[in-house]
């Protein structure tokens, strides 16, 4: 209610103003004298008055829709709209704000652009090019140079131009906690001096976190909350960092909330209490709470609170409920919000006719990219494979990422969707010109899609026969590892691959399975391939209950031909007889289901006749 309103007081104000200008600065023109005559000089004079004012007003109304971009979440827009603005302008106040979004929004070479076109405008150095060189330094991996001018940076500065200070090293924190871990002295020496700031005591409260000192961290979130018990003061984005906050530190989170007195706290601190509640597994406490809170005052991000509880319950009736309310009493932008919750769950319970319904319900341009990223995943998930490679490839080169998913999320469902959509040969060479691509460039995205690179190309070796390459695949597999060791989903395909081809290396396969195991118990992709490990030691009994657990949650025909094996070995033909011809029927064609079923001399062609 009070953005709405703000959105309709600015431009009255602004149009307040502009008329009064206009009025002042053209009277003479159309309302002249009759008993005076104007030289062309005066003339051309006034001319160039009013299109200075025209021109002021122009970018007046272009920065307001700048932040209302922000506020509804378009910073790509906003961003765009700031930057149009500076190269007419040419003011420092543009420019250091264009620098923030660009920051924010995570586009490091823009904001390094932007510092460059900075240094044109404002060659001396002054407060203002100090602040924006600081924030140069912090996206370009200059920690060391930019925490020396924090003191100065800070003490230039008022509040408006600290808290996006503050703001910057909290999200930073967020990113990579070692890059500051040699100067978290420093930061929190410097938020004591500004505790009427929410953004500097949050930073406060999270880096006396990372330090491992609780109650310092609890005590900065106490005077938070008598500071600004509603919230009311502080930016959205401001807003997100705490929640953030207590999110990413369930410690800290969980003695705040002991000490607060939450039953009587604003319903903003309420409704992260519920969250944090959720994180830790405590749902039937969270369900009270939210069902207190939506009896107080419903409202759509309570009732998504609520489908998120009912979600850990496995209430698929009350989940369908809270998002369909959330949904239709929502804001474009918390519709959007609602539509993305539902279209994911509705994806992870397979669902895809519901998650794609949900999907075209997005609207809110801050949550397009979401949208496009659903769409393809749904692509990927349902096995159409030139879709998801088509959407994909569009996306991973376009936007600024959104609220859920970003790029790195667009690489990988590409990277998967060429590997399927692509004949063998082309599909291979363009993995290994992405890898080699991105083993030239060491940021964060990079890495990620060389990881990507090196899991794909080794999965397309191993399972497509054409190339013959199994042994590259499983030294791809490996090479992955050794950057990240514990990732489950590549151990347990290294694991069931060694399982297969190389029986010498039996314990090998069964202790990465097992690794995969312990982190993804419920998986049934690796509840198969452990009771696959079992079956290969000869322990029949715990093959059995891997397997039939794996089965139970997916009746893939590469489990069914498993189950069934170790069904027959056990003297139970009938009961493997079922599970395959189960199988059998949904997918006549499956590889390791048909060479199961020949080497056990089973033909339901045959028996069919």
């Amino acid at each position: 209610m009070e953005k709405r309103a703000q959105y309709l007081i600015l431009p009255l104000m602004l149009s307040a103003l502009f008329s009064g200008s206009l009025h002042a600065e053209t009277g003479k023109i159309y309302t002249p004298s009759r008993e005076r005559t104007y030289s062309a000089e005066e003339l051309a004079a006034e001319k160039r008055k009013r299109e200075a004012v025209f021109k002021h007003t122009e970018e007046l109304m272009t920065l307001l829709g700048a932040e209302i971009a922000l506020n509804k979440g378009d910073s790509a827009q906003a961003l765009r709209m700031y930057l149009a603005i500076l190269q007419k302008s040419r003011r420092s106040e543009v420019a250091e704000r264009a620098m923030e979004l660009a920051v924010g929004a995570r586009a490091y070479p823009l904001a390094d652009l932007i510092y460059q076109k900075w240094i044109e405008i404002e060659p001396d150095s002054g407060p203002a090019q100090r602040r924006i060189t600081w924030i140069r330094y912090m996206a370009t991996g200059k920690e060391h140079t930019a925490m020396e001018m924090l003191p100065q940076v800070l003490s230039e500065a008022d509040d408006s131009q600290r808290s996006p200070i503050f703001f910057i090293l909290t999200e930073f924190a967020y990113q990579s906690d070692s890059a500051l871990k040699p100067y978290q002295d420093i930061i929190i020496k410097e938020t004591q001096k500004y505790r009427e700031l929410p953004e500097a005591l949050i930073t406060e409260a999270l880096f006396n976190t990372l330090q491992g000192k609780e109650r310092r961290a609890v005590a900065a979130l106490n005077r938070l909350i008598k500071l600004d018990p509603q919230l009311s003061q502080t930016p959205e984005h401001t807003q997100e960092a705490l929640k953030t906050l207590i999110r990413k530190y369930p410690d800290t989170a969980t003695a705040f909330f002991r000490q607060a007195d939450t039953d009587n706290t604003a319903l903003v601190w309420r409704e992260m209490e519920v969250s944090h509640l959720i994180e830790t597994g405590k749902f039937q406490e969270a369900e009270t709470k939210i069902d207190r809170l939506l009896n107080e005052d419903p409202d759509p991000l309570r009732y998504l609170l609520a489908a998120r509880v009912a979600m850990q319950n496995l209430n698929q009736p009350a989940i369908a409920n809270y998002l369909e309310k959330a949904y239709q009493t929502g804001t474009q932008e918390q519709k959007s919000l609602a539509a993305v919750t539902a279209a994911m769950h509705f994806a992870s319970q397979k669902n895809y006719t519901k998650a794609s319904e949900w999907t075209d319900k997005v609207e809110a341009p801050s949550f397009i990219f979401d949208r496009d990223i659903m769409r393809a995943s749904l692509a990927l998930d349902t096995q159409n494979w030139e879709q998801a490679y088509q959407l994909a490839k569009t996306i991973r080169n376009t936007g600024t990422g959104g609220r859920f998913f970003d790029h790195i999320t667009a690489d990988k469902i590409y990277l998967h969707a060429l590997s399927q959509h692509l004949a063998p040969q082309q599909a291979e060479r363009e993995l290994s010109e992405l890898l080699l691509s991105a083993q030239k460039k060491s940021d964060s995205r990079h890495r990620e899609l060389r990881k990507a690179a090196l899991y794909q190309r080794g999965m397309l070796y191993i399972n497509t026969d054409v190339l013959d390459k199994t042994e590259q695949g499983i030294n791809d597999l490996t090479a992955y590892l050794k950057s990240e060791p514990d990732n489950p989903i590549v151990q347990n395909s290294l694991g069931y691959t060694l399982l297969e081809q190389r029986p010498e290396q039996l314990d090998e396969a069964f202790r990465l399975i097992q690794d995969a195991h312990r982190q993804l118990p419920e998986n049934a992709a690796v509840n198969d391939s452990l009771g696959w490990a079992y079956y290969k030691k000869g322990n029949h009994t715990a093959a059995l209950r891997y397997l039939e657990y794996a089965h139970s949650m997916d009746t893939d025909p590469e489990i069914a031909a498993h189950l069934g094996e170790v069904y027959w070995e056990e003297g139970k033909p009938e009961k493997a007889r079922k599970i395959w011809r189960e199988a059998w029927d949904k997918n006549k064609e499956h590889k390791i289901l048909l060479q199961t079923l020949r080497r056990y001399g089973i033909d339901f062609m045959q028996t069919d006749k």
